[in-house]
């Protein structure tokens, strides 16, 4: 019952228009029944949207504005897996090709201008109840098989564990790099940018991959693995193996997952030692060619490395790490993450403990 008390609170649309008569006509209408947020342009709205998303019922949206339009908008709402939340294009443009267009990117209704009041009405509070149902039918679901995605969870960290003690480490560096990864996420979510961002469901899913990004090291020799010297071109040829073999054990291992934790876990396993300046491994991608989850863990993984012993190297400090960073800042990491990173230094100080328990 709990969920279904939810539901009687008032619901919240948002209703996105670069013309402000527009924006109070809409309001107007539908204030008696609904919280109403404002957005002027396709920007505002993205921002508006993920600040508010869980909470939302309901978008209505102009296509043609400056900017960012409406069209971008749907873009961004596929492309940051935003499509629980329906949305009713409201246009002049009334052309064939652009309901199709708008449709086809996510929209689930088409209302050309001038509008007849009651007509939308009638629209917006039958997309509403049908979103309310949809709701509640994820959360049985979701519900269901939440204690099998903790079974599955616990059973990736404790896989990738095993990898750290094989190599001589504690096991814990698996557990520091997911809570630095959480860290560096919800410090770059709070900035609301375009480029980087990830919804909630995303975050959780980069998280827990991150603890897969060397699982490829199983198949490394442990002569190599091991070896507390440096090492020599021909067994560092081998040692960069392991992202070409972490990605082809996470595509087997991820097989039966959620499409979006199965592609993070092969993103992060093969891009993680790929580099800003193109210099990396195993393809040599650049700059946003590396995924942005990859980008996250590298800084993850890089910093408790410096930090922590190995069995190749003593730790040093964290004052060190935050120079190295600087040094390598658009070469070997995405310049913004590490500006981000040493905006939130403390943070990951504090947590960066080498007894810290992953909860």
């Amino acid at each position: 019952m709990e969920h279904y008390e939810e539901q009687d609170a008032k619901k919240k649309i948002l209703i996105v228009d670069d013309i402000d008569i527009n924006r109070e006509i809409l309001s107007a209408l539908l204030e008696a029944d609904y919280d109403i947020l404002e957005a002027v342009d396709g920007e505002d709205a993205f921002k508006k949207i993920t600040e508010h998303y869980s909470n939302l019922s309901l978008i209505l949206l102009d296509l043609m504005m400056p900017g960012v339009d409406g069209f971008q908008v749907l873009e961004l709402l596929r492309a940051n897996n935003y499509t629980a939340v329906p949305v009713i294009i409201i246009t002049a443009n009334s052309d064939l090709e652009y309901e199709k267009r708008g449709l086809l990117l996510g929209a689930v209704d088409f209302v050309p201008k001038p509008f007849d009041p009651d007509i939308v009405k009638y629209r917006v509070d039958a997309h509403v109840k049908l979103k309310i149902y949809q709701d509640h039918l994820e959360y049985l679901v979701e519900k269901s098989v939440s204690k099998m995605a903790a079974t599955w969870t616990h059973m990736i960290q404790a896989l990738a564990e095993v990898i750290e003690y094989r190599n001589q480490e504690s096991g814990q560096h698996v557990k520091r790099v997911i809570r630095i990864v959480q860290l560096i996420i919800a410090a770059m979510n709070d900035k609301k940018t375009l480029e980087y961002f990830f919804p909630p469901k995303s975050v959780r899913y980069v998280a827990e991959s991150s603890a897969l990004h060397d699982i490829g090291k199983i198949g490394i020799p442990d002569a190599i693995l091991t070896k507390p010297a440096r090492l020599t071109e021909e067994e560092y040829t081998i040692m960069k193996t392991h992202a070409l073999l972490g990605y082809e054990m996470a595509d087997r291992f991820t097989e039966f997952c959620d499409d979006d934790y199965r592609k993070f876990a092969m993103e992060i396993t093969v891009g993680h030692h790929e580099k800003w300046d193109g210099t990396g491994y195993p393809y040599g991608k650049k700059g946003r060619e590396i995924p942005l989850s990859a980008r996250i863990t590298a800084i993850a993984d890089t910093y408790d490395a410096i930090t922590n012993d190995r069995v190749y190297s003593k730790g040093r400090s964290h004052e060190t790490a935050l120079e190295i960073f600087k040094e390598q800042r658009g070469r070997q990491f995405d310049p913004w993450l590490v500006d981000l990173f040493i905006e939130i230094e403390a943070v990951i100080a504090k947590y960066a403990d080498k007894n810290l328990i992953y909860a």
